[in-house]
Order: C-alpha cells, then structure tokens, then sequence
C-alpha cells in the first residue's frame, strides 16, 4: 500500500528546482538529516558538573505530506561526571508534541528525545522545541524540525473576508478548492456559525471546485467570526485506481465586519503588548456612511481588566465627514495579565441599538 509520503513523490523535481531553499533563505540539506552534525555541540572537556550534548539539534523532513504524522528523535549524553537534570521541554506549536521517559542522567548515560510533527498548512514549515537545563550551554538547547508540507486539498484564498459589509443585505464571496486527485469529490460543506453558510457552486476542469460563502441576515453588528469545514475525498495515489481512498477535512476561516447606520474603524480596539506601570491608550473612531452629523451619547468600558478604563469622545472631522473619536484611558499600576473588556456606546442615530466592540492586549514584564 501506497503511503502518503510516496505520494510527494510525483511532485518530488520541485526541490530540485530550489524552492526550498528560496523559502527558507538556506540550501537544503543535501545529506541524511539523521546524520547531520549539530553546529553547538562541540566535544568539551570533562567537567565537574553534568554537561548535556546533543547530537545535532536539526531535522529536516524534505517534502512531506499533511496526511501524515512524522517523528525524529534528538540524542543526547550526559559528558559531565555528576547528574544532569532537564528542567523542560516546551514545543513552539500545538501541531508539535515532545516527549521525554525521564528528566535525570548519570555521568555518561544518554537517552533521546522524540519529537512528533502533524504537519499543517502549506510550504515551508519550520518548528522548535526547547530543552532547558542547567547543565547545557546557556541554560537551554534549541532543537528544530522543518518540512516543506505539500496539502492534500488546498483553498485559494484558504480565509474568506466580508469587510465592512451593511446589515440585511447579501453578500457572497468564494474560494477555490483544489486537490492532488483531480478526480477527487466534496462529501460535505458545513459552517460552525450561525452567520454563514457554504454550498459547492462550480465544478471546472482539472479538478478545481468552487465554494461560496453566504453571509446571513442573522449576522450581528460588529464582527463575525466562522470557520466552513469542506470533507475532500480522493485517492492517496491518483495514478493507482486501486489506491486507498482517503478523507481530509480542510477548514477554512471565515471573517465579516457587518454595521448598520454607524461604522467602526477596527473590529477589536488593540492595546498591544505594554510593560507593568505603562498607561493604557487606545482609540475607535465611528462614523455614519452618508456623513451626517450624530452624537455618541455614553461611551464605557464593561468588564475592564485592569479596572479604571475610561473613556473620552472627541468630534472628528475627516474629509468632511462628521465623526467622533473614542479615546480609552488607564493605568496598569502593578497589574500583568490580559487587558479585556468592551466598549459598549449608545449614539443619538433612530433605531441604532448599542454596539459592543471587544479590547485586548496584554501587560507584561517579559
């Protein structure tokens, strides 16, 4: 039986035309990985502590396929003549699991550590796990596995927007799905979100399938988030007509900023990444789309985290447009953390229920 890493095979020339290293900005490896010597790892004298060495820190997978699951494993040898502890492993990416038996090594006992990989996406991917121990150089070892991931089923574009788009009034957009069987068929399309809905509307030549995206009436003022899930059947050698049939879910996000008789610059007022005793400052500016002149009239933050954020509106005139501006104010004092909340604002428009627009940042010494 065919396995999905023999299926990158068919498309294997397009690492020889240099698009793995025009990516990544590096040569790809021209040797086996597995053997690939680490560049940090030099032999050191004997100490009198524990010295952890790791074999070479680097694996590269080449081409791979995200129907599959991947695993390497990284060596390493207590040099030292006293015991080495491994105080962490952490990976940089959920699709990333470390693992390690146990975290102790007597003088000259070595183990290794398994790194497994569910490749997503598309292109070049590149992940890190750090291993931190004192008894390494700098305090920490930084271990790293890359692939260039060939999807099974890809979207074009792989997000769908509705930007600034007015209430109760359709609208459409598509994305274009294609496989590596052209023969392949969509067994379902289906949208996590009440705002959204999907259907298949065109099948072209070559396999291309088109999918369109509704947004519905239901969708609620501000922005509206969903994800349409397309299951893709095909075969996992298109060539082979006895080849497994495999399924593959691709997701594919979905994003509307919807408004009514006001508009808001920004779907979420960001505050960003500030340090411990740094002011809070943020902005939002709301305007009419025929340019007429309205009132805010109460503008506050519900649920503010640090507490004590506050917030003035100012009149604001762009290109002749009457608008206003809402300034957040605060202090972090001693407080690290999220900063959360809503601007909850009522305004003088007929009709115009009050709009919530979500806050967030962080505050952090790190």
């Amino acid at each position: 039986m065919l396995r999905a890493h023999d299926l990158l095979k068919l498309s294997a020339p397009l690492l020889a035309t240099g698009l793995f290293a025009a990516c990544s900005q590096a040569p790809a490896a021209s040797v086996d990985a597995e053997a690939a010597p680490a560049t940090s790892a030099a032999p050191s004298a004997p100490s009198s502590k524990g010295a952890l060495e790791f074999e070479r820190i680097e694996h590269d997978f080449g081409q791979v396929s995200d129907l599959e699951e991947l695993e390497t494993t990284f060596a390493f040898t207590n040099t030292g003549d006293s015991e080495a502890h491994i105080q962490g492993v952490k990976a940089s990416c959920g699709c990333t699991t470390p693992s390690l038996e146990k975290d102790r090594f007597a003088p000259g006992e070595g183990d290794s550590l398994a790194v497994h990989w569910k490749p997503k996406g598309h292109g070049v991917q590149t992940q890190t796990v750090t291993v931190r121990s004192a008894e390494l150089a700098g305090g920490f070892a930084q271990l790293t596995i890359r692939g260039e991931v060939v999807p099974f089923v890809r979207a074009t574009p792989a997000q769908v927007q509705f930007e600034n788009v007015r209430m109760h009034e359709p609208h459409r957009a598509s994305t274009t799905l294609t496989c590596l069987d052209p023969k392949w068929s969509i067994e379902q399309v289906k949208s996590s979100s009440g705002s959204f809905e999907a259907a298949l509307v065109e099948e072209r030549p070559g396999g291309e399938k088109v999918v369109e995206v509704m947004l519905l009436d239901s969708a609620r003022w501000g922005p509206n988030f969903g994800r349409i899930s397309v299951t893709a059947v095909g075969r996992l050698d298109p060539q082979d007509p006895n080849s497994e049939t495999v399924r593959k879910v691709q997701d594919i996000s979905v994003h509307a900023f919807v408004y009514a008789e006001v508009v808001a610059d920004k779907s979420i007022v960001s505050i960003g990444k500030i340090a411990p005793g740094a002011p809070i400052r943020g902005e939002l500016v709301l305007s009419r789309p025929s340019g007429e002149p309205f009132e805010v009239l109460q503008a506050v933050v519900e649920g503010s985290q640090p507490p004590g954020i506050e917030i003035e509106i100012e009149p604001l005139l762009q290109a002749g447009k009457h608008s206003k501006r809402l300034v957040l104010k605060g202090e972090t004092g001693s407080y690290q953390g999220y900063i959360k909340g809503h601007v909850v604002f009522t305004t003088d428009i007929p009709g115009e229920e009050t709009r919530r627009i979500q806050i967030a940042g962080n505050v952090s010494s790190s």
